[in-house]
């Protein structure tokens, strides 16, 4: 499976996946275990369709907002962002970091960011220009973490004196 718990994500729009997929006589959209119908996007209407992938089976997930649905990667258009974070996106050639401002589930290149150089006008409320991005990615901060051993045995940073946190903070 292409996605993990607790991972927000964008749900394609029925009449886009009418268009990918094969549909029942009724309409509906059927993917491996998982259906998608008009009652499953009018449980969507009014929102952003960013769910929460709440669990995660072999072929199929549980998502917050559909509970008694279950939804599989073809019904999924890509992660999902909030307006204004700051993600990492390529066209396929490299990485860069922008500010993310929206996304078109149809579109070749879907995730939308402010253009690079005018990132200065968004911040002031001026008005920016976009730019189409085919892959975006959540920014991990790094972390640092350090085992204190003393004498080979593992000890608590309380125990440390001032003077030692000093040495080890400006230690190179």
């Amino acid at each position: 499976m292409k996605w993990k718990k607790g991972q927000r994500v964008f749900i394609k729009p029925l009449e886009l996946m009418k268009k990918q997929y094969a549909t029942t006589e009724l309409g509906q959209v059927v993917r491996d275990d998982g259906i998608f119908t008009a009652r499953t996007e009018d449980k969507l209407k009014g929102t952003d369709r960013i769910v929460t992938i709440a669990k995660v089976s072999p072929r199929n997930y549980q998502v917050d907002r559909l509970p008694d649905y279950l939804i599989t990667d073809e019904m999924i258009a890509g992660e999902a962002f909030d307006y204004g974070e700051k993600v990492l996106v390529s066209d396929g050639d490299f990485w860069a970091e922008v500010i993310f401002v929206g996304f078109i589930a149809e579109a070749e290149f879907p995730y939308m960011g402010v253009n690079r150089n005018e990132e200065d006008g968004y911040l002031q409320g001026k008005a920016f220009g976009i730019e189409a991005w085919k892959k975006a990615k959540k920014i991990h901060p790094e972390t640092l973490e350090i085992t204190i051993k003393r004498n080979g045995k593992e000890i608590s940073p309380d125990t440390l004196s001032k003077e030692t946190w000093e040495n080890l903070r400006t230690a190179k």
